[in-house]
């Protein structure tokens, strides 16, 4: 409980962080497709029926574009994040509290909770960005993300112990935190249903 006192500015924001993520998320699609020559029809960040928010592009007569790429650009990008982040932990000397606890919540949890929420309306209703890059998900896909994520929350433990140090959560802890961020998870999922 002390741990998530310490963090009660990141609660206090955390509205405006998810609408930041979404609109990172947006811009990441459009960044993707228009380096590949695409034109924007139509933008948007507002939440809408089943989506947070929406991009919608064309790519030129003949121009062979790489849709799927434009569809993983978010989520290579998360990637990017929480591989910085996993690097930034290796630093001996530890950060400050509010960079510790910035880089933790938002540069790897909150990348990986973009992920998930994703692949998770992928494998339950088979559509979103995952679905237009691998297709009808399968029991092994579930499989396989049950794995990723176990791997994600093992790193995480560790990442958080070298960014925090002395401040870190122990594993009950840890796991409480993972719980409640699974519950919220979960919660999103069902909104956007």
């Amino acid at each position: 409980m002390a741990w998530l006192m310490r963090h009660w500015i990141h609660l206090l924001i955390s509205p405006l962080v998810f609408l930041l993520f979404t609109v990172i998320h947006e811009c990441a699609h459009v960044a993707a497709a228009w380096i590949q020559g695409a034109t924007i029809t139509d933008f948007s960040v507002i939440p809408s029926g089943n989506t947070l928010g929406y991009m919608n592009y064309t790519f030129p007569e003949g121009s062979y574009g790489s849709t799927e790429l434009v569809s993983a650009a978010p989520y290579l990008l998360w990637g990017m994040c929480m591989s910085a982040v996993l690097l930034l932990s290796l630093r001996r000397s530890g950060y400050s509290f509010p960079l510790a606890s910035s880089f933790f919540l938002w540069g790897f949890f909150g990348a990986w909770g973009d992920i998930s929420l994703a692949v998770i309306s992928w494998l339950e209703a088979g559509r979103g960005d995952w679905a237009h890059i691998l297709g009808t998900s399968t029991a092994t896909d579930g499989m396989l993300f049950g794995g990723a994520l176990l791997a994600v929350i093992a790193l995480g433990y560790g990442v958080q112990r070298r960014l925090y140090q002395h401040g870190a959560l122990r594993k009950a802890s840890y796991a409480t935190l993972i719980v409640g961020g699974s519950l919220v998870l979960l919660l999103g999922v069902s909104i956007l249903r």
